[in-house]
């Protein structure tokens, strides 16, 4: 995508810390794939703001100019200017149960994680919103390392972050590898 294209976009609105982000923001999730695409917060002035919070959780389109792919985010990931004064609401696509199911796994492919997690922290499952009629849930592999909330790591190594995702009669398994340690120090991140 070349900065200064005019597109037009559709998805759902959504609006908070975008890919754990420092600041808050909106962006539209394409309900089929579950990708994303933020819409660059400086972008928008107040009046454009209160205006596309109007719209956030539906599914709208609108007009955007491309802006950028920020590097200091996930690969790909790109940030759009709306022309907040285009949105609309919009039919959202008829979805499938496999189709829910795979933008739902994606979601979770996607999921931001620390370089490394240390005995004693305190841990806490990816909240994913798998969107309606979706479910998740989150295991540790292996399951001692969890307990009442902390984590306790007996050697250094790695664990698995174990998502069950079911949708009415399908469901798929996804597996995200973490970084364990008894103690952080420095040679160990990375």
């Amino acid at each position: 995508m070349f900065g200064g294209q005019t597109i037009n976009v559709a998805g759902k609105l959504l609006y908070g810390k975008y890919n754990n982000g420092s600041n808050d923001s909106f962006w539209l999730e394409d309900v089929q794939t579950g990708s994303q695409i933020e819409i660059y917060y400086k972008s928008y002035s107040a009046d454009e703001k209160t205006m596309l919070q109007g719209f956030v959780g539906k599914y709208v389109e609108m007009n955007a100019v491309t802006y950028d792919t920020y590097s200091s985010s996930a690969p790909n990931d790109h940030r759009i200017f709306a022309v907040a004064s285009t949105i609309k609401e919009a039919t959202a696509p008829e979805l499938s149960d496999a189709d829910k199911l795979a933008a739902a796994v994606n979601k979770v492919k996607a999921v931001s994680l620390a370089a490394l997690y240390v005995n004693g922290q305190d841990f806490a499952f990816p909240v994913v919103d798998g969107g309606e009629g979706v479910t998740i849930t989150w295991a540790m592999d292996p399951a001692t390392l969890l307990v009442d909330g902390k984590l306790v790591v007996t050697e250094n190594g790695t664990a698995k972050l174990v998502a069950t995702v079911v949708v009415a009669e399908l469901s798929e398994t996804v597996e995200l590898t973490i970084n364990v340690a008894t103690e952080a120090k420095e040679e160990q991140i990375g």
